[in-house]
């Protein structure tokens, strides 16, 4: 049997439940939150010598992107409104803000490598 990342997605909402799966997310949010704090630890007093804090981040950065996507692909046609496209518009603002508070005023962002 096959599934697509959207199948098991809409599996995961209708096995637990839409408030069962926010919990996860801000579980999930909380991990990730833990384990920055403890790589910023690490910097500050070893640098980077352990990378079991840098897998851990990786992990819960993995885990978090599963559940965003998760609740892109269930919120992305919710009351007539378009999700992803409202997402894209928020994070081009917030794009903008961030070049701005870099001083940046003559720059326009181009899609890169991650």
């Amino acid at each position: 049997m096959k599934a697509t990342k959207e199948e098991i997605y809409d599996l995961c909402f209708a096995k637990w439940g839409f408030a069962s799966q926010v919990a996860m997310l801000a579980e999930e949010l909380c991990e990730l939150s833990v384990a920055t704090l403890h790589l910023n630890r690490l910097i500050k007093n070893e640098g980077l010598k352990k990378y079991k804090v840098i897998d851990k981040v990786a992990e819960e950065i993995a885990d978090v992107e599963i559940m965003i996507d998760e609740f892109k692909h269930h919120l992305r046609n919710v009351n007539n409104t378009n999700f992803l496209e409202t997402i894209k518009i928020y994070k081009e603002s917030k794009m903008d803000r961030l070049i701005d508070l870099l001083g940046l005023k003559n720059i326009s962002m181009v899609e890169g490598k991650q």
